[in-house]
């Protein structure tokens, strides 16, 4: 996990970052703890606090980025069901194939993408199927921005970048697809409602705010992810900017 507390005038005044593991149970499954999300950032956001001596009253405001993919499955109450399939985690693998050939060109034509095992869709179909009971009590997903953000503030939100992310989000109609729910036996309202990045979306909850070191009640941006904010980031906006990227899974 990484932060940056940056001025007024753009200028990155410091930065920090904190590691956190990705567990690796059995060949070609790979998963994380949400928990660690979160306790990662409140200690990138108190390592970038103290390095300048900032007085927390002088943040205007928090927003978040984060990896797509990895999905946080909560409860009703908002706790954590099981550890998250990473987007490297394979074990999806058949239930991506039997998709692609049952449906996939009109899965394609919702959401631009394939089916593929890196993806929500696929891994949540996994779920159902190899442990009902944690998929009987599946109430709110959360990809791990979201997830920070909700242990924030408590909003269930997400941007359109990490909805197009899960596979379960129509391109074309900018909402939830309700014919690939059905087809996943997903309620709609079990899907976190979708925001622009820039968007306020809630202040920061004393809990959070005594974890951080930042103030409650610090507003708190949708933020989006990583692709979308690190153009954003090296400045490649406008048409024929080109990005030579060489991520986590070019290596």
């Amino acid at each position: 996990c990484k932060a940056m507390l940056v001025a007024p005038d753009g200028s990155i005044a410091a930065s920090a970052s904190q590691p956190y593991p990705t567990h690796y149970p059995r060949a070609g499954w790979a998963e994380q703890n949400p928990h660690d999300w979160y306790s990662a950032a409140c200690a990138s956001i108190r390592a970038c606090l103290a390095q300048v001596e900032a007085a927390p009253s002088r943040v205007r405001a928090l927003a978040i980025d984060g990896p797509a993919h990895n999905v946080a499955l909560l409860d009703a109450a908002g706790a954590v069901i099981r550890p998250t399939l990473h987007w490297s985690d394979l074990r999806s693998a058949p239930q991506s194939e039997a998709l692609e050939a049952q449906m996939g060109d009109q899965i394609y034509a919702a959401t631009y993408s394939r089916v593929n095992p890196s993806w929500t869709l696929t891994q949540l179909m996994w779920l159902r199927e190899h442990e009902p009971d944690a998929w009987s009590r599946l109430r709110m997903i959360l990809v791990t921005k979201d997830y920070v953000r909700y242990r924030f503030t408590g909003e269930y939100v997400t941007d359109p970048y990490d909805a197009v992310g899960t596979q379960m989000f129509d391109v074309r109609e900018s909402a939830w697809s309700s014919e690939i729910c059905a087809l996943l036996g997903c309620a709609r309202e079990h899907l976190p409602r979708v925001c622009a990045p820039l968007e306020i979306v809630g202040a920061l909850l004393p809990e959070a705010a005594a974890d951080s070191g930042l103030l409650p009640d610090t507003p708190v941006l949708v933020g989006s992810g990583d692709s979308v904010v690190e153009a954003f980031g090296i400045g490649a906006v406008e048409a024929g900017d080109c990005i030579i990227k060489l991520g986590t899974a070019a290596n």
